[in-house]
């Protein structure tokens, strides 16, 4: 029974400070369904369960990430610029920002091909950032990264 009540005592105790926010400052790059209304496609899902996902997850990170942190930005997908980043500590992107650079393919005139990947953040882009999902390979696909399920 002492260990019992000793367990609890402690878990109450450490709890607190687990529940604390932190000061890191945090960026939501996604879409924001107030200024995107029109409807989201998708080839792996349906259109209806899509749009719906995307117009709850902005709330829904938003009341998340104002639970656990202290200084919290929401900025709309294509509203986004780089030096928003620079005022914070890390940026989510949920979403892609407007391209930098189109994708570019061709055949070259020794009969070879060519792709140069779109670009959605320049090369000198340093803050720290994480991408969720389909984004992180489309964003780090102009970086040469590779993180798709190929």
């Amino acid at each position: 029974m002492k260990k019992i009540i000793l367990t609890l005592l402690t878990i109450l105790l450490v709890l607190p400070i687990f529940a604390q926010k932190s000061d890191l400052s945090i960026l939501y790059v996604g879409i924001n369904p107030e200024k995107h209304p029109e409807e989201i496609r998708s080839r792996y899902w349906s259109n209806e369960k899509v749009n719906a996902e995307k117009r709850l997850r902005w709330a829904e990170f938003e009341q998340f990430l104002n639970k656990h942190f202290n200084n919290v930005g929401m900025v709309h997908n294509t509203e986004y610029k780089e030096p928003m980043s620079d005022s914070y500590d890390v940026t989510i992107f949920d979403a892609v920002p407007n391209k930098l650079k189109k994708a570019e393919r061709g055949q070259k005139e020794d009969g070879s091909y060519y792709y140069h990947p779109a670009e959605y953040l320049s090369r000198d882009f340093s803050a720290a950032c994480i991408t969720i999902a389909l984004n992180s390979s489309q964003i780090g696909e102009g970086y040469k990264n590779k993180f798709d399920y190929c």
